[in-house]
């Protein structure tokens, strides 16, 4: 009685694991605010960007000042966590797994004085662009 019982449990675990951390590629439709500072100004534009969510590689695609790539730190049932750097510039971020909504730093410093030139910060609302993409962004798994 306690080999189907451990069975059915471990069953369980493996299920909520690939749930929690998908092995495809989510591709988003976003739209929000980029916020730009430097010590010459501050400005907010309206914007629209496409992100590549690569749970495959570990990575995310599509931040337009983004040289090096952008790897995927932590996934769990609520959030897709992700960050970047080169030593002088850094973007840092989350994704939403249920509102689709973005919140993302970027910063760029000096590489002489390390004094900082510019930070962006993005706030974005996301939604999936593919076929079954939901429960890709919500964890599920169809079998």
């Amino acid at each position: 009685m306690r080999a189907p019982l451990l069975l059915a449990l471990a069953s369980l675990a493996i299920s909520t694991a690939q749930a929690v951390e998908p092995t495809r590629t989510l591709t988003l439709a976003c739209k929000g605010i980029e916020t730009t500072k430097s010590d010459e100004h501050s400005t907010s534009e309206k914007i629209t960007m496409g992100l590549v969510v690569d749970f495959q590689n570990k990575t995310v695609i599509g931040f337009a000042k983004s040289s090096v790539p952008i790897h995927i730190s932590a996934v769990d049932k609520t959030t897709i966590s992700f960050f970047a750097s080169d030593g002088y510039w850094s973007l840092s971020g989350t994704i939403d797994r249920a509102t689709g909504m973005v919140l993302a730093a970027s910063e760029r410093a000096n590489p002489n004085t390390g004094n900082l030139v510019w930070a962006l910060s993005y706030l974005l609302q996301c939604r999936p662009m593919q076929a079954n993409a939901k429960d890709v962004m919500l964890g599920s798994r169809r079998n």
